[in-house]
């Protein structure tokens, strides 16, 4: 919050009670015995920040619909595009409007693209049905920067998807980059992946640590905007490296994070089973494991 909104961060206090909230957020979580933290970020904030032992926290992932999120053909895919009017090379972000989510360090990273591949296009779908004024005020600083860069027909911005349109939004395009500053998981970057559509992520937060470069996912620092408007340029230049991310992005998904999976490492866990743990062990210690 302090990187999202530094003007009110001598306010934070007064506002939210941070100094309550933990004091009860510490009586809860040892009085249970199990905790679930859902990436490794978390997990370790849990044991060293809160003093919590570790055989009592456990990390098992978000989850996804399956139901919703899936590939489709290429022939369904076009005509998914030219219903929601997608042209040239896609690229999308999607999300609420907030600093940390990066839309800025995205669209720098944009502009090396944008120099190197003619037809690239930038989508960006951001915030909620109505927005509040910090959000009004970051989105027209994202505009302003599109403006300044020369990229004002290269970057459209279409706002809130309804969440049944959402799915066709991720396979309608050709890349969807997570570009936060920040990210403890990364739930949009997973429904994309799910949906057949090569992923971006950032190196900060927790999901990139899942995935192995080149086969699941490409991973960027944000912060570098030639990294990242380099990286996000491959899956254009090189299509065997764009098919098999779409491939192996949405089997990666369906093998880690669908809703069935993550309710039975849960039943696992609480039934004392050994499943859980070994999932755990397999699939999320460090350094996550780079099978499928």
């Amino acid at each position: 919050m302090e990187t999202d909104y530094p003007e009110r961060a001598d306010r934070f206090e007064a506002e939210f009670n941070f100094k309550e909230r933990i004091q009860h957020e510490l009586i809860v979580y040892r009085s249970c015995q199990l905790v679930v933290a859902t990436t490794p970020i978390q997990l370790d904030m849990l044991i060293e920040d809160y003093g919590l032992s570790r055989n009592r926290v456990h990390m098992i992932p978000p989850g996804y619909d399956d139901n919703r999120f899936y590939p489709v053909s290429e022939a369904s895919r076009q005509m998914v595009r030219q219903r929601l009017g997608f042209e040239g090379k896609v690229v999308l972000a999607l999300g609420r409007l907030a600093t940390n989510k990066g839309y800025d360090l995205l669209i720098d990273g944009f502009s090396v693209l944008a120099s190197r591949v003619p037809d690239a296009r930038l989508r960006l779908a951001l915030g909620g049905e109505n927005l509040d004024a910090q959000e009004q005020g970051i989105l027209d600083g994202l505009k302003k920067q599109v403006a300044d860069l020369g990229l004002a027909d290269r970057v459209d911005f279409t706002g809130f998807i309804p969440d049944e349109e959402l799915p066709d939004y991720y396979r309608a395009a050709d890349l969807f980059v997570l570009s936060s500053r920040y990210e403890p998981f990364g739930m949009t970057a997973i429904e994309a992946m799910a949906s057949g559509t090569p992923a971006i992520v950032t190196i900060h937060g927790g999901l990139f640590r899942a995935v192995s470069y080149g086969r699941h996912a490409l991973y960027a620092d944000p912060f570098d905007k030639e990294d990242l408007g380099i990286t996000m340029m491959k899956p254009f230049r090189h299509p065997r490296l764009r098919d098999r991310l779409s491939r192996m992005g949405a089997h990666k998904a369906r093998s880690l994070f669908t809703w069935t999976g993550i309710a039975q490492q849960l039943v696992a866990l609480v039934e004392g089973r050994p499943l859980a743990q070994a999932l755990e062990e397999a699939d999320w210690a460090e350094p996550w494991n780079d099978g499928d």
